[in-house]
């Protein structure tokens, strides 16, 4: 009985904890998606935002070599700047500086993307766009807790079988 009592617990305090989860968690996954520089070459990638620590990391964005540029690969070690709606990068390769620039403060949900990429270091040369979206991965802890749940209830069951087969 205190076994059942146990699986009853943890069953609802999956289903609570499930409920009681924030809708905007602090720190979310962002992927670049359709954004193409004016001379048709593209920008791809994604990185982690926290909205609480204004904190960028896990920064993996490459752009394509195109005209006047040599394509670049950015990450964590190269950041410049960085504010809630905006990150500066530059690759210490080729010398190019990316800064990416959203349509406001990073929020769960699609937003929209201006991207500057130049290098000065022999001659000022750019390009830029003002297509493209920035978009959260899915988060996927209320999956878990749904598991947590459904676990609880067939624990509870198989045990008020093995009693009945027991009497």
């Amino acid at each position: 009985m205190r076994l059942l009592k146990c699986l009853t617990a943890f069953s609802l305090a999956g289903v609570a904890l499930n409920a009681a989860l924030p809708t905007n968690a602090a720190t979310f996954t962002y992927e670049l998606n359709n954004i193409q520089f004016g001379d048709g070459t593209s920008v791809t990638g994604s990185f982690i935002y926290d909205d609480v620590a204004i904190d960028y990391s896990s920064i993996n964005i490459s752009t394509a070599t195109g005209s006047g540029l040599t394509g670049a690969t950015y990450t964590d070690s190269e950041i410049q700047g960085q504010q809630s709606d905006s990150l500066s990068l530059l690759d210490s390769t080729t010398n190019n500086q990316l800064t990416l620039s959203f349509d406001s403060d990073l929020i769960v949900g699609v937003n929209s993307l201006n991207t500057f990429e130049f290098n000065n270091s022999s001659g000022f040369v750019s390009r830029n766009t003002s297509s493209g979206t920035v978009e959260p991965v899915p988060f996927e802890a209320e999956g878990a807790m749904g598991l947590v749940a459904l676990a609880g209830y067939f624990g509870y069951r198989r045990l008020r079988k093995q009693k009945q087969t027991v009497a």
